[in-house]
């Protein structure tokens, strides 16, 4: 009788152990949101630090990778309605979902933040697929940065200077946050694929408007004869050129850059004409240079 009851009272002990652990209270789940205002392609940063909280399971309603820290990084790349939703210590639960609106990007190339620090980009406006090209942003006052693309998941650099590859073609969008999304900037970027080698098929042509930015690049110094590389079938090709009704003068691409590259406030192009070959890569250029470009390019 006496074992019985013994056996009994294990029983009934182990079964509110049980019930108990069936029943663990959850903690205090608060999150906390970087920025008052979230934005479409915008860095912001979620975190949950509560007493009691060791495990987090992020889902930001975007179809993106769970986070898993305390502390995680995230960009939308859409404008609209989410539900971001936490799930703690491993109990589906113990959750806290919060609702939020994503603003559209409406970021120009340059913007003021609260301390009226002017935000913006440098770099090339035309890149080749799988060769790389720097960025820098230019304001002289930041002191914290946030790199991230239209081809981005995650942020990308959080120095001045960040460097991109691209792996397609297409126009793409390379963004800056400083000091904690106080400021930011923006610049598009036309990247083209690299012409075929060989006996390959042809690739996508670079257009008119694309290269005469390009060779506006060059004369800002944000661009060198190695960016036309893949884009031109030879570097040593000749250029035609002419400044207004002037007579047309020819030189070398790689010396008609070296001529044009620094003198950004005086030399401008009204028209350029090129020529492809089967395989994509630019065959010709004609130039028209706007009349009240420097002469001194014309009689170097």
């Amino acid at each position: 009788m006496f074992i019985a009851g013994v056996c009994l009272l294990a029983i009934l002990v182990s079964s509110f152990r049980v019930i108990r652990a069936l029943n663990v209270s959850c903690p205090e789940i608060k999150i906390n949101v970087s920025a008052p205002t979230v934005v479409e392609n915008t860095p912001f940063t979620v975190s949950c630090i509560s007493p009691g909280v060791s495990k987090w399971d992020w889902d930001f309603g975007d179809f993106s990778p769970h986070g898993n820290t305390s502390k995680v990084t995230h960009i939308y790349r859409s404008a609209g309605k989410y539900n971001l939703k936490l799930v703690v210590n491993g109990n589906v639960k113990c959750n806290e979902v919060l609702a939020l609106t994503v603003a559209q990007d409406m970021s120009a190339t340059a913007v003021t933040n609260d301390n009226g620090i002017e935000t913006s980009i440098e770099g090339p406006s035309t890149a080749v697929v799988g060769h790389p090209v720097k960025f820098h942003e230019t304001s002289g006052k930041a002191t914290s940065w946030a790199w991230t693309s239209s081809d981005s998941k995650g942020i990308d650099g959080t120095g001045q200077e960040v460097t991109y590859t691209f792996t397609t073609a297409g126009r793409k969008t390379v963004y800056v946050t400083i000091n904690g999304n106080k400021g930011k900037a923006s610049v598009d970027v036309n990247v083209v694929a690299p012409v075929a080698s060989g006996g390959g098929s042809a690739k996508p042509r670079i257009t008119e408007d694309a290269f005469r930015k390009m060779l506006s690049d060059v004369v800002n110094k944000k661009a060198d004869v190695p960016a036309f590389n893949n884009i031109l079938c030879n570097l040593k090709m000749v250029v035609n050129y002419k400044l207004g009704k002037d007579k047309v003068a020819q030189k070398t691409f790689d010396d008609f850059c070296k001529d044009i590259k620094g003198h950004g406030y005086r030399t401008e192009f009204d028209q350029v004409k090129l020529t492809f070959d089967p395989k994509g890569c630019v065959s010709g250029i004609d130039i028209v240079m706007h009349k009240g470009s420097s002469r001194l390019l014309m009689d170097r």
